[in-house]
């Protein structure tokens, strides 16, 4: 009774169904030879590595004769000891301290100052190309680069490599060069002082805002925009401007007037000419109008239409290094490639950003502004 029997009136159920075989594994074995390919690879990156670290310290060779930009010849690192010249940039627009904004950054005075004091000092450099590629900027930030650039060139040959554009400020900072190279289409000149004022004084009268001022004197608030400047203040801004405009001049007159028969007395010919001979020259094309760089070279602003390739060569020959002069870099890699990714951006600069903080003058060229 205890034991289980099958009902008679059924069939008996089938037997449970066997769980599959398990499946196969297969193995790829490791191909003879292949731990010996990755060794040989990973040598061979280090062995690059070291390569480069050589060659970025003791210069690369160059076939003679060939011209080159600035990304080749020969590169002395920090450690190299190879005389030769040096590049320096000024991209955008001229500010004290290097501003970044989202779709670029302006040149800052206090690092390009440094980069020159640096260079000056340095017994490797023999020679210097300045790339401009500006449209000006701030007067007092366009004078301490002048100064530096004017000092620099009591020491060796700087040579100037203006790009898109080089104006107002950019040639401000360009005129005590050695020597000046523009491209045909180059947009130069501009040589002026600049300066606005925005008036909402209509503006606020419509919705109704007052703005209570007590100031210590009368000048105080001069240039607030919700009330038109009196003839006093005019005369206060345009004596400024005035002011401003006289020191540029002085600047391209130091620069730009030229008498190659005792200026370069006991020196290397630099093959410029004599165009602009007097202070009353130099005021007629310094009225504020832009040039091509073709129209510049006529009336003396501009030495020779070239490239920055024609620079480099330029300065090799006045430093006595002859047409393929070394270019040392005085910076790291990682520093080189970061200018260059920035460099890209800041030509799309057009203008100050000075919407919170304007200086009262600029040498700057705005189209529209």
């Amino acid at each position: 009774m205890g034991t289980d029997t099958a009902d008679p009136g059924f069939p008996a159920p089938p037997p449970p169904t066997p769980p599959p075989p398990p499946h196969p594994r297969f193995e790829q074995p490791e191909p003879p030879g292949r731990s010996l390919t990755s060794t040989l690879i990973l040598l061979g990156v280090i062995a690059s590595i070291l390569v480069g670290m050589v060659l970025v310290v003791k210069g690369v060779p160059v076939a003679k004769g060939r011209r080159r930009d600035d990304k080749d010849g020969d590169l002395v690192g920090l450690f190299g000891k190879q005389e030769g010249i040096v590049i320096v940039r000024v991209y955008g627009p001229i500010e004290m301290k290097e501003e970044k904004y989202s779709f670029g950054r302006a040149a800052g005075a206090d690092g390009i100052v440094q980069q020159l004091e640096k260079v000056r000092k340095d017994k490797r450099v023999l020679g210097v190309v300045l790339r401009v590629n500006s449209p000006g900027g701030t007067v007092a930030a366009s004078q301490e680069i002048h100064r530096q650039v004017k000092e620099l060139t009591k020491k060796m040959p700087v040579v100037v490599s203006m790009g898109d554009v080089c104006a107002s400020g950019g040639y401000y900072i360009s005129a005590p060069a050695t020597f000046i190279f523009a491209n045909p289409g180059t947009i130069t000149g501009s040589i002026g002082v600049i300066t606005q004022l925005m008036m909402y004084e209509e503006l606020i009268k419509k919705i109704g805002v007052t703005f209570p001022t007590y100031k210590s004197g009368q000048f105080k608030d001069m240039g607030a925009g919700h009330r038109p400047p009196s003839k006093e203040e005019e005369g206060l801004f345009q004596g400024i401007v005035t002011g401003a405009y006289e020191q540029f001049l002085d600047a391209v007159c130091e620069g730009r007037i030229y008498n190659p028969a005792t200026q370069e007395k006991g020196k290397v010919p630099t093959g410029r000419k004599a165009v602009l001979k007097a202070r009353d020259e130099v005021r007629k094309v310094a009225d504020g109008r832009v040039y091509l760089g073709r129209e510049a070279r006529r009336v003396g602003l501009v030495d020779e239409e070239g490239d920055l390739a024609d620079a480099i060569k330029k300065a090799g020959v006045l430093a006595g290094l002859g047409e393929t002069p070394t270019i040392i870099k005085l910076g790291s890699n990682f520093e080189e490639f970061m200018e260059s990714f920035s460099e890209g951006l800041s030509t799309k600069l057009v203008g100050l950003d000075l919407s919170n903080n304007r200086p009262p003058v600029a040498y700057l060229y705005r189209p529209g502004l």
